[in-house]
């Protein structure tokens, strides 16, 4: 099955700066995707993006120093968008973290897809299209050997569905 170029432009790599033999260099240690939700309901103001990823991504990147989203430019290129720590709120039941998304000047534009709230499937489109153990599904996301140097270029994983969580699922957490 081929996956539409679109779906890779909903993800980029979070990365920090560790030192190496020519001073620093991004080292990616994450995925994080793109989320676009109203400001408000039902008028037609621009929506606001934001950056979603593994709250473990988070934690685990503190001591190396500020995060960055790391995306295409449209103009061609790699973006960095400085995503301080402090920057997301996290979860502590679940291990999910969001942030905004700080605008950026025309050149330095991250090449972005966001995915609307509104395609989310929730309980209603589930039980409507009948989704459930064997159906497929793919993400886009990182495979840190190849992150890519002068283009970010997502992988596409795909797999399964094999258990519907129809009661609570307890989060655990990623070391």
């Amino acid at each position: 099955m081929r996956i539409h170029e679109n779906f890779r432009r909903t993800s980029a790599f979070l990365a920090s700066r560790v030192p190496d033999a020519d001073g620093q260099r991004l080292k990616p240690v994450g995925t994080a995707f793109f989320v676009s939700a109203p400001l408000t309901e039902g008028h037609d103001v621009p929506a606001m993006i934001f950056a979603v990823t593994a709250r473990h991504v988070i934690d685990g990147s503190r001591p190396n120093g500020n995060l960055f989203l790391v995306g295409n430019k449209k103009a061609g290129g790699i973006a960095e968008i400085n995503m301080p720590h402090d920057s997301w709120t996290m979860s502590h039941d679940t291990d999910i973290a969001m942030a905004g998304i700080p605008k950026q000047p025309d050149d330095a534009e991250i090449d972005m897809q966001a995915v609307p709230l509104s395609m989310f499937a929730d309980d209603e489109f589930v039980d409507q299209n009948d989704v459930g153990e064997g159906d497929r599904v793919f993400i886009a996301g990182l495979f840190q050997s190849v992150a890519g140097r002068n283009r970010v270029r997502p992988i596409v994983r795909f797999g399964t569905i094999s258990l519907m969580p129809y009661e609570p699922i307890p989060a655990l957490m990623v070391i």
